[in-house]
């Protein structure tokens, strides 16, 4: 199954550069699937293609503080859904003359499903975010926003500015033990941010 991958994102007027090929790249280079040579390659291919079509080079300043994206969150396709063990492609510029496989050919290791409602009052608005049917945690919505390749909550929730119900599909090791159900704590407190 391909997954497209914007390089930008508009929310209203505003555009802002998602950074989504190299937080991926990154997330893959940690866990030991691609080295740091490959890295390289894919980045100047990526770079390159994408200087081509928008005319701007993906930015490498600053790779090392870049956050991982382990995961991707998706509606239900139409069709056929994407199942643990489906090969992923991860792309930019889908369906398109320039378009470009960013990544290796990935396996899909875990899919998580997520619901992201809102709750509007005069003057104010609350969000609940369930994975899995359990309620997250503020600190557990803030890695979630991370781990999706968000850089904060309110990022996330700017993407995410209203009802949601889909799926979260994972192509890392270990994606199982992300948001697994665990017992509330005593004094935890549920998300609603």
């Amino acid at each position: 199954m391909t997954l497209s991958f914007k390089i930008y994102a508009k929310l209203g007027r505003v555009q802002w550069y998602t950074g989504f090929v190299e937080k991926i790249i990154k997330s893959l280079e940690e866990e030991g699937t691609i080295s740091k040579r490959d890295r390289m390659r894919l980045m100047v291919k990526a770079s390159q293609i994408v200087k081509d079509k928008i005319g701007i080079y993906i930015n490498t300043d600053g790779y090392e503080a870049i956050r991982p994206k382990k995961h991707t969150i998706r509606a239900p396709r139409r069709k056929r859904q994407i199942r643990v063990g489906d090969k992923l492609h991860l792309a930019i510029f889908n369906r398109s003359t320039s378009r470009l496989q960013f990544a290796p050919t990935l396996t899909c290791t875990h899919i998580d499903e997520i619901a992201i409602h809102w709750k509007i009052f005069p003057g104010q608005s609350r969000v609940v975010v369930l994975v899995n049917g359990r309620r997250l945690s503020t600190d557990e919505v803030r890695k979630l926003a991370i781990n999706d390749g968000f850089d904060s909550t309110h990022d996330f929730f700017q993407w995410f500015n209203r009802d949601f119900k889909g799926y979260i599909i994972h192509w890392t090791k270990n994606a199982d033990q992300l948001y697994e159900k665990r017992k509330p704590e005593a004094n935890s407190r549920a998300a609603e941010v």
